[in-house]
């Protein structure tokens, strides 16, 4: 029985509509400058059962992390 792969061709930001930019590595691995933001709300709040997820660019992943350090937040960063 064969199998098949469907290969993904693009990601496209939900804040500003680009693309973020497919990075070809060979022999077919494609990687993407994204970052995805995800929510799932719990039992009781006002947004009980909803899960909310958005892809973002770099730029607009950028925005997102200066606009939660300018309320006196944090955005975690580590190194892979």
């Amino acid at each position: 029985m064969a199998t098949t792969i469907e290969q993904l061709e693009d990601i496209v930001c939900d804040m500003c509509g680009a693309s973020c930019g497919a990075i070809e590595w060979g022999g077919g691995i494609r990687d993407f400058e994204a970052a995805y933001f995800w929510a799932s709300w719990g039992y009781g709040s006002s947004h009980d059962g909803e899960i909310w997820d958005s892809d973002l660019c770099m730029n607009c992943a950028y925005q997102v992390k200066e606009f939660i350090e300018a309320k006196g937040g944090r955005v975690l960063i580590t190194e892979q």
